[in-house]
């Protein structure tokens, strides 16, 4: 018997349901004009567009993905070896 759906017990699913509404970005570098949202994209704009669209225009060459660093805490420096005037204690 060949398998088929309604014989395998697997459920055919569109989409994955753990999105829960919420649509990923991506910030990318414009190479060549497009439009989006009715707007003409300029070259070197560096927007941030829904992630699927973003691949879209990446797989055209219409754009390149722009890699976004976030900005870290710095540390806390320890004020340690100082006595009760503020000097530091020499050693």
């Amino acid at each position: 018997m060949p398998l088929t759906v309604e014989n395998s017990g697997a459920a055919l699913i569109s989409r994955p349901n753990n999105l829960g509404g919420v649509m990923k970005t991506m910030r990318v570098k414009i190479l060549r004009k497009f439009f989006y949202e009715r707007t003409v994209q300029e070259i070197g704009a560096t927007p941030e567009l829904p992630a699927v669209f973003a691949l879209e225009m990446i797989a055209a060459n219409k754009a390149e993905r722009v890699i976004v660093a976030e900005p870290s805490a710095a540390p806390a420096l320890k004020e340690e070896g100082k006595g009760k005037d503020g000097k530091y204690a020499g050693k």
